[in-house]
């Protein structure tokens, strides 16, 4: 199975941004940072300044990738699943490990509250399974380097057998976090 468009989604701090960096240097994919593209002339958004976070008219990102994707692309950031991408790779951490990564970013207390919460309730592997249905796929970051994340997702486009290993479902964080 050949995967053209392969979306890299999950809460922020989960490794999507450096993955798919190597994943560019790796494969013949080139990538595209979504977050990006949303804070551009193209896209519709408001901004909280309080939150500091960005409210993003979905309708107008997806206008605008259309303009932007060809050929084999990658794309990269929390609302790429809302793309109809071949494949979507959540990539997920565990609500402790990503709530010390949002730390280390110098993420105020609040925001890092809404996304571990987020992280937990798997808000982003729910919202992937409903839009795709399937090519959903989630792999935990929690105890792994950049570089074996990035292998992962690499395998995950190239076989069938680590796809099954990965189909949502396979992490749950309830148990450890309620």
């Amino acid at each position: 199975m050949e995967f053209d468009t392969i979306s890299i989604t999950g809460t922020p701090g989960t490794g999507k941004t450096s993955a798919a960096e190597i994943i560019g240097r790796k494969t013949d994919y080139k990538v595209l940072d979504v977050n990006k593209l949303a804070k551009s002339e193209d896209v519709d958004y408001t901004e909280d300044q309080e939150r500091k976070t960005m409210a993003v008219d979905v309708g107008s990102l997806k206008r605008a990738l259309e303009e932007k994707v060809s050929g084999r692309t990658v794309l990269e950031g929390h609302l790429s699943h809302h793309y109809d991408s071949d494949m979507v790779v959540v990539l997920r951490a565990h609500p402790e490990e990503l709530e010390e990564r949002l730390e280390k970013k110098g993420w105020g207390e609040k925001k890092i509250e809404e996304n571990v919460e987020s992280e937990a309730m798997d808000i982003i592997l729910q919202e992937s399974v409903h839009i795709h249905d399937e090519n959903v796929y989630e792999i935990n970051t929690t105890d792994k380097s950049i570089e074996q994340v990035a292998e992962e997702i690499i395998s995950l486009m190239e076989d069938e057998e680590s796809r099954e290993k990965h189909r949502p479902g396979t992490i749950d964080w309830s148990e450890d976090y309620w």
